[in-house]
């Protein structure tokens, strides 16, 4: 985004909007760069409308930073189906939301991302849904979702969706009525749950109703950790989790974080033992694990400041931050590796 926009800088007069989950966290830095104009932060459909509007009449053009109030009434927006070219958006055979698991043959044009609801009830510390003051889970109509679904099966003849949501199952009812309206257009589907959720009266329905895949956000193999980042659920509710998909044969997708502050390597070495036993399922896959990125508003960002932690000073340093090698923001865990003379490739 930072190349694309630069680009366009340099070649255009076209003002520069950025929007999004980093501008909404850190709005001046994103103001500070000379690549960007204006920042809309947090659900832009409204103001970015009113900042077109007044750009297009030389009105407030010196306002470089509006606040997005919070929609309640998502229905009243939909895709611009017909600006976005949403046949690069099926995604083939090689890419990671079918995982290592066969059954997503079963599916050959998967349409993601599709987002049906915002928000998450739950409190996961390095969550950007953390962030405050924080946003209620708001779901589009199980109607609204049907005509999106109906559109992409008449426009791209899609056999799969996978659902973005950060907590999809937010209604239980309008997730049951979706996927049954799925099921009935022969439909497969992707989508993500809790350890918590999947019982095994509901994983069966899922499995019968043609879920591919079920992502389920793990992030660590120690209790504690769990605890520590507010994250509702215990290592023995993950392992139950993938013995219950493992019995109804649904391929599940587990993700892992490492870099937690005061997360202790026995408990990282915890995180990579609970990996390598879930590994051993051949319905699982592993997202990651991945290191965290502590977010303005989040959580956890006071503990990160806390323990070492220093805030990249530009939107570029932001960018070349990388979740699977750079220690360089995370001092506690470089010297949690220094005191146990381990590397991070020890920990894959």
């Amino acid at each position: 985004m930072v190349d694309k926009s630069k680009l366009l800088k340099e070649n255009t007069r076209i003002p520069i909007v950025w929007g999004g989950i980093h501008p909404t966290f850190v709005p001046k830095g994103c103001l500070a760069e000379d690549f960007i104009d204006y920042v809309i932060a947090g659900e832009g459909e409204v103001e970015t409308v009113r900042l077109a509007q007044d750009l297009s009449c030389n009105v407030n053009r010196d306002v470089e930073y509006r606040f997005a109030k919070t929609l309640t009434r998502l229905d009243d927006y939909k895709p611009a189906w017909h600006l976005v070219r949403i046949g690069e958006y099926l995604f083939d055979a090689s890419h990671s939301v079918r995982g290592n698991c066969t059954a997503s043959a079963k599916a050959k044009r998967i349409f993601y991302y599709l987002m049906t609801s915002r928000g998450c009830p739950f409190d996961c510390t390095f969550c950007y849904n953390s962030h405050r003051p924080k946003k209620p889970w708001r779901g589009h109509s199980a109607d609204w979702v049907k005509e999106q679904i109906l559109f992409l099966e008449h426009e791209l003849a899609i056999d799969g969706v996978g659902f973005w949501d950060d907590f999809f199952l937010g209604n239980r009812k309008r997730a049951v009525d979706i996927i049954e309206f799925l099921h009935q257009h022969g439909i497969k589907f992707l989508c993500e749950a809790r350890a918590s959720d999947l019982n095994d009266a509901f994983t069966a329905w899922l499995k019968e109703m043609g879920c591919l895949q079920v992502f389920v956000g793990a992030e660590s193999g120690s209790d504690r950790v769990l605890r520590m980042i507010n994250k509702k659920i215990t290592v023995e509710q993950i392992l139950e989790a993938a013995e219950i998909t493992h019995r109804h044969d649904l391929p599940t997708r587990f993700s892992f974080i490492y870099g937690f502050p005061e997360e202790k390597m026995e408990e990282m070495l915890q995180t990579k033992a609970l990996i390598e036993r879930l590994s051993r399922y051949p319905h699982v896959s592993i997202s990651g694990p991945k290191l965290l990125t502590p977010y303005p508003g989040c959580l956890i960002f006071e503990k990160a400041i806390d323990n070492g932690f220093v805030m990249p000073r530009s939107t570029v340093e932001w960018a070349n931050i990388n979740r699977f090698t750079d220690l360089k923001y995370l001092p506690w865990l470089a010297k949690e590796l220094q005191a146990h003379g381990m590397t991070l490739g020890d920990l894959f």
